[in-house]
């Protein structure tokens, strides 16, 4: 355990072993075991983060996300979960539910508005989720516009010729794209020549420096001009102070998202004027329920 701790922790690291060790290797086991099991036994939820217009400040969209409590641990931080799902395989059960919830509940809400799923590297890579995709966005009769499928920059400069012909065959039918933690990677511009992006969410990495630092101003400023002229809509992630959405109005950069809006939340807990609007009575009532 202390080889593995020493390894974890980098290379020409030193790990002593200790009592602590033990007890998480015990805890990381139960998880992994229970994760399994979580769906069936509902403790699984989902939340969302309402994206707003930087000018109306009106929600233009929503990310979901999941959340997994635990009936012992309680709550278990998403990097956490995520990780072991990608682990053992149960990433492709936990997505499917979230996609499905997820289009399920926009289904509900006005045409103009649309959901966010995240798709993890390992989902990525997986020859049938294009047909899991369409399934979902059949029975659940979500137009295939409204649905954004959100993707790493890491995952997606891994991407096969055969997976981004899938998701070409994807963008044909109407479903949109967003790449994620725009900024981080590599070969952040190469992205948005190598597919056709319809937003790109600006990492909160230069978000936090926004208001006091020249160069993260200048970077924000340069991908907001450069995704304009190119037809893609640009995202600022991780916004949580007024002086960071007011400098960001003034470099027109359209949608904005953060604490500072909402903290991710199941529906009915966002403020009234941050919930969706519903299609109809029928749809209302479903929400409700």
């Amino acid at each position: 355990m202390a080889l593995y701790q020493a390894k974890a922790d980098g290379r020409g690291q030193i790990s002593f072993y200790l009592p602590q060790l033990d007890e998480t290797r015990v805890r990381h086991a139960r998880l992994e075991t229970d994760l399994a099991v979580a769906l069936e036994r509902n403790e699984m939820s989902l939340v969302f983060q309402p994206i707003v217009c930087t000018i109306s400040g009106r929600p233009i969209s929503y990310e979901t996300l999941a959340r997994w409590t635990h009936p012992e641990f309680g709550p278990i931080p998403p990097e956490t979960f995520i990780a072991l799902a990608e682990a053992n395989q149960t990433i492709f059960s936990i997505g499917d539910w979230v996609l499905n919830q997820a289009c399920a509940q926009a289904a509900t809400w006005e045409e103009d508005t649309s959901v966010s799923v995240n798709i993890s590297p390992v989902q990525f890579r997986d020859p049938t989720l294009a047909s899991r995709i369409s399934s979902t966005l059949e029975q659940t009769g979500l137009p295939p516009s409204r649905l954004i499928l959100e993707i790493t920059e890491t995952a997606f400069l891994s991407a096969s010729d055969t997976t981004l012909s899938t998701l070409k065959h994807f963008k044909d039918l109407g479903v949109k794209f967003s790449i994620d933690d725009f900024g981080t990677g590599y070969s952040s511009l190469q992205s948005l020549l190598r597919f056709e992006f319809d937003k790109v969410k600006i990492d909160q990495s230069f978000i936090r420096e926004l208001s006091h630092s020249t160069r993260a101003r200048a970077v924000v400023e340069m991908v907001t001009q450069i995704t304009k002229k190119m037809n893609i809509t640009s995202t600022a992630e991780g916004v949580e102070t007024e002086e960071q959405l007011a400098c960001l109005a003034e470099l027109l950069c359209p949608e904005v998202q953060g604490f500072l809006i909402s903290s991710p939340c199941p529906l009915n807990e966002l403020p009234a004027e941050l919930q969706p609007r519903i299609a109809g009575p029928t749809a209302d009532a479903l929400l409700r329920a």
